[in-house]
C-alpha cells in the first residue's frame, strides 16, 4: 500500500508531457532508441500527439524514473551507408 501511495504522489506531479514519456516507453516495450527522439518536445503534426524530447527523458531520470544513454555512432570502414 505504501508503494503504491508514493507512486500516486508522484505521477501528480509529472507534466502531461512526462507522463506521455513514460506512456511511449512502456509502449514500446520499454526502451526507445536514442536517435527516434526529437532534440526538443513537439508536436506530431500529423497526428497532433506531443513527442517528449531528449529533456523530458532527461528530467525522468532524474526522478529515477528512466534510464537514458546515448548511442555512440557505428561506422565501419567501407560502409555504403557512408556514402
Amino acid at each position: 500500500m505504501q508503494n503504491g501511495l508514493v507512486w500516486l504522489l508522484l505521477m501528480k506531479k509529472l507534466s502531461k508531457n512526462e507522463l506521455t514519456a513514460l506512456r511511449l516507453l512502456q509502449e514500446s516495450g520499454g526502451s526507445i532508441i536514442e536517435w527516434m527522439v526529437p532534440d526538443k518536445t513537439e508536436k506530431n503534426l500529423a497526428f497532433g500527439d506531443v513527442v517528449p524530447g531528449h529533456g523530458i527523458y532527461r528530467k525522468l531520470e532524474k526522478m529515477g524514473l528512466a534510464f537514458y544513454t546515448e548511442e555512440e555512432p557505428f561506422n565501419r570502414p567501407g560502409d555504403p551507408m557512408d556514402g
